[in-house]
């Protein structure tokens, strides 16, 4: 399911909801800070045969327009770069649909605006300019789609010079018929010099098109078609992806009325190929439209992650896949529970291909509105697990959370769109930072009444520079008092104790201070 399409289901699914035409959206001001909030979500979402663990992932910062024109749904599209320090949020209807994307920076725990938002003057109408957004590894190169442009679309090239952005290229469709919504999806390679831009309509054989640019100068490399348009298939350019290396295109399209399918390409030197048939699901739940929503690849590109967001009548689904050599074998599906709608619509995925984020934007069924969630699966050879609950946005929860993702490289760092902050469907969006806290667990604890002594032994399963801890000493019938913590190092020892019930604290913390849970162990010294 394309955005575009997605876009008119929340229309048709959120009765009572009014949702105008494009989901256009606006901003209100920038919220800068960083907050740590902890565990994020009550209910669970499941892959057949795995079992949820805690979720590590804790939201940290919500991310607003300044200077926004109007109800654009500023978190339509969005991107990161490899290190999660720059984040690009698109809002396609700001300014009468002239659209507009804004740049965002890290700095330890603190997310600011980079200099004012993007726009383009070489546009003409609605362009409809952030509908899809993509930036390289170092964040120095943005890709940015108007699938509206002169009717037919364009896609634009940003570079940035220190912390100043500015244009430096502007590619149409060409050499393939009259292509309509070129722009509608946008990838790059992670050095920035590999384009990849999807059309979903036109006059061609074989219906829309993914086009590949190539830097310097740009130049047209290669426009990639569906093999048979006698087959009953078709790249529509919903959905496009390009691995980090740039040498391995995916691209979904129609086959089959709306079941959907996905080819792979792969480029040797300047030659494009297919490389092997259709990729389509074994197990899907009636037309899922596989390929027509979301799709992410590893940087190796042997990893697929491929969203059917209409599978099961509308709950949609996800799909992995892996290559060994040149030939590509189906893995799990991926399913979420409750079901809140159209889960595949959007997928990111981190560098290694062992993370996926993937967004639910829409509820199932009757007249509640779009909410939306998101939910982080990992990978440990080829079993795919749930990590905790679902993700969710503020407090009264975005309407269509979910409508786009992104990872870093890593996969510690996601970024989540939302098309509209309140249920009441304001037009005005937001984009929240989600951050994969490192998970502290106490291995030994050692405690000695007799010497009034206690030493406790930890450690932590993901990135971090060190560790806190906090002892506290709790009283019977009083509220626990709030944990003190400091540095300190594993293991932690605690000498002359004072009679009472005590409990120890400790944490992780990454290079950005980020904190997750603390474990935990209460004791008591007679």
């Amino acid at each position: 399911m394309s955005v575009w399409e997605w876009m008119m289901v929340v229309r048709v699914r959120a009765a009572g909801v009014a949702i105008c035409g494009l989901l256009v959206g606006g901003f209100g001001a920038l919220v800068a800070p960083a907050i740590s909030l902890g565990r994020t979500a009550s209910r669970t979402a499941k892959v057949a045969g795995s079992r949820p663990v805690a979720n590590p992932f804790v939201k940290v910062a919500e991310l607003t327009g300044a200077g926004e024109s109007g109800a654009g749904q500023f978190g339509l599209s969005v991107a990161l770069s490899a290190d999660g320090d720059t984040a690009l949020v698109g809002a396609a209807g700001d300014d009468n649909d002239a659209g507009a994307v804004w740049v965002f920076t890290r700095s330890g725990r603190m997310w600011r605006q980079q200099g004012p938002k993007l726009t383009v003057l070489d546009q003409s109408g609605g362009a409809g300019f952030g509908s899809s957004v993509a930036v390289s590894a170092d964040g120095n190169v943005a890709l940015i789609g108007g699938p509206s442009d002169q009717v037919f679309g364009s896609a634009w090239v940003f570079t940035r010079s220190g912390s100043t952005w500015s244009e430096s290229a502007k590619f149409t469709a060409s050499g393939a018929g009259v292509v309509g919504d070129f722009g509608s999806s946008v990838s790059l390679s992670s050095d920035g010099d590999t384009a990849l831009v999807g059309a979903q309509e036109g006059n061609l054989a074989a219906g829309g098109a993914v086009f590949v640019h190539s830097s310097p100068g740009w130049g047209q490399q290669a426009t990639l078609t569906a093999p048979s348009a006698g087959s009953g298939a078709s790249i529509d350019g919903f959905g496009t992806t390009l691995s980090g290396d740039g040498n391995t295109a995916l691209v979904g399209g129609n086959v089959n009325n709306l079941s959907g399918g996905a080819w792979v390409f792969t480029r040797s030197g300047s030659t494009w190929s297919q490389q092997g048939g259709t990729l389509t699901p074994s197990n899907e739940s009636g037309p899922a439209q596989f390929g027509l929503s979301g799709m992410a690849l590893s940087a190796d590109g042997n990893t697929a992650v491929i969203g059917g967001a209409e599978d099961n009548g509308g709950t949609g689904a996800a799909w992995t896949f892996t290559r060994s050599g040149s030939t590509w074998s189906q893995g799990p599906k991926l399913t979420a529970t409750p079901n809140v709608g159209s889960f595949g619509v959007s997928i990111a995925l981190s560098g290694a291909g062992d993370t996926a984020l993937i967004g639910a934007p829409t509820t199932l069924r009757g007249n509640t509105p779009a909410v939306g969630a998101a939910w982080v699966f990992s990978r440990s050879g080829r079993k795919w697990v749930q990590q905790g609950s679902r993700l969710t946005g503020g407090t009264a929860e975005g309407l269509g959370f979910g409508a786009s993702t992104a990872l870093s490289s890593t996969g510690t760092i996601g970024l989540i769109g939302a098309t509209s902050q309140e249920v009441a469907s304001t037009g005005i969006g937001a984009a929240w930072i989600f951050a994969k806290a490192p998970i502290t667990r106490i291995t030994r604890a050692r405690i000695n009444p007799a010497a009034r002594s206690a030493v406790f032994s930890f450690k932590a399963v993901g990135s971090h520079t060190g560790f806190q801890c906090a002892l506290i000493k709790t009283a019977a019938h009083r509220r626990r008092p709030r944990p003190s913590f400091s540095r300190c190092r594993s293991p932690r020892a605690y000498r002359h104790l004072r009679p009472g019930h005590y409990t120890f604290l400790a944490r992780a913390v990454d290079r950005s201070s980020f904190t997750g849970n603390p474990a935990s162990r209460s004791f008591a010294i007679g």
